[in-house]
């Protein structure tokens, strides 16, 4: 049937001209990006199902389980804070309740 409509040979150019090396690397290149994509979501994915397993099982909320690990990582106020450029900068920082003054390397064993 193909012979009637246009000759084989032309015929077999076209196909050659539309499926040239550009046209197949740039299929390629576009499946690579697909299926990296589609792998990171699935990792993604999986990661979050089995958190919700995991919580499921321990029978915790997703509100929950925040609001612990929040409270796990609450910044310490200022002045609960070693931090230092206040404490050797700050003289009331060397000094234990009962106003006696701390050396420098008994820091550390403050409470």
């Amino acid at each position: 049937m193909v012979d009637g409509i246009m000759d084989p040979k032309a015929l077999e150019e076209n196909i050659n001209d539309f499926y040239s090396m550009r046209v197949v690397l740039l299929f390629v290149v576009f499946q690579a990006i697909f299926v990296l994509e589609g792998s990171l979501c699935s990792v993604l994915l999986g990661y979050l199902i089995g958190l919700h397993v995991f919580l499921h099982f321990k029978g915790m909320t997703t509100y929950e389980f925040i609001m612990v690990n929040r409270n796990r990582t609450r910044v310490l106020p200022n002045d609960r804070r070693c931090d230092t450029n206040s404490a050797l900068n700050n003289n009331a920082s060397f000094q234990l309740r009962e106003n006696k003054s701390v050396s420098r390397s008994d820091i550390g064993l403050r409470d």
